[in-house]
């Protein structure tokens, strides 16, 4: 995962492993054969993030820790991790489809006569 400004290295660590979503985690769950089998992964794995992140989120929420400040920056930066993990998932999805090859147009313009009076009258040219 990308690093969220305004936390330190040690607090992001410290929140993604107690939600269990580690770049570690996230490249396994992303190194599926198929398409279908990573989704599925990366599912099973939010899933238990969401479970993991509601405990320590129930443990860390001001309201049950009495407003302590460090308590409360924990509590706010497990749901940071938790956000980040949430709009990643948002924006992945199916493998964008090859182009397509674009049809190779051949045309002919034949121009008769021309606007001076040029030496040749006539000419072929090909497009591409």
């Amino acid at each position: 995962m990308s690093t969220t400004t305004g936390w330190t290295p040690d607090e992001l660590a410290t929140a993604r492993e107690r939600i269990g979503v580690t770049d570690a985690t996230l490249r396994q769950a992303a190194s599926a054969p198929t398409f279908e089998q990573a989704c599925a992964q990366v599912d099973a794995l939010k899933a238990d993030a969401k479970k993991r992140y509601r405990a320590w989120a129930l443990k860390l929420h001001p309201d049950r820790t009495g407003g302590d400040a460090d308590l409360m920056r924990q509590f706010q930066c497990l749901g940071a991790c938790f956000g980040e993990l949430t709009k990643m998932e948002l924006r992945a999805g199916p493998p964008p489809a090859p182009p397509r090859p674009r049809p190779v147009m051949r045309t002919t313009v034949i121009i008769v006569g021309g606007w001076s009076s040029s030496t040749s009258t006539s000419s072929t040219s090909t497009i591409w």
